[in-house]
């Protein structure tokens, strides 16, 4: 089997908070300037709050970080105790960054669109940090 993708958090603190998704995919938009962007379901309880909070960071993550990609594919109550205890430190942004992670990208909001029921949110990429010994967490198809 070859793997198809990965696993990325999106992390952001609201009202003091650590929160954030877990999702397969995230896309390249423009290298000048530099552009990224993912897709939340407007139902999504991670919406808002990428919205209001303006920056966040994409944790691609490690082969050993299974863990913290469950826990922020909860929702509501189980999602706040399910993350309370994954290790998190300051981006040079100030957006957490799981610790251990593969790569991470630090973004502010650049700009949103409708996509049907989704959210296309766009994001400047501010700072790009890489672990090189480190494995990404990937899936594949059965």
């Amino acid at each position: 089997m070859l793997p198809c993708g990965g696993y990325y958090c999106y992390c952001l603190r609201y009202k003091g908070e650590l929160t954030g998704l877990t999702a397969s995919v995230f896309t390249a938009v423009s290298m000048s300037p530099p552009l990224v962007f993912v897709c939340p379901n407007y139902n999504s309880d991670t919406y808002p709050v990428l919205t209001q909070g303006k920056r966040f960071a994409i944790n691609i993550l490690a082969s050993d970080q299974a863990g913290p990609a469950f826990a922020f594919a909860k929702k509501g109550e189980a999602k706040a105790k399910a993350i309370q205890d994954i290790a998190v430190r300051e981006g040079k942004t100030g957006v957490p960054i799981i610790q251990g992670s593969v790569a991470t990208i630090e973004c502010s909001l650049w700009n949103e669109y409708d996509g049907g029921g989704h959210a296309i949110l766009v994001g400047k990429v501010e700072h790009i940090h890489l672990d090189q010994d480190s494995a990404p967490l990937g899936f594949a198809p059965k």
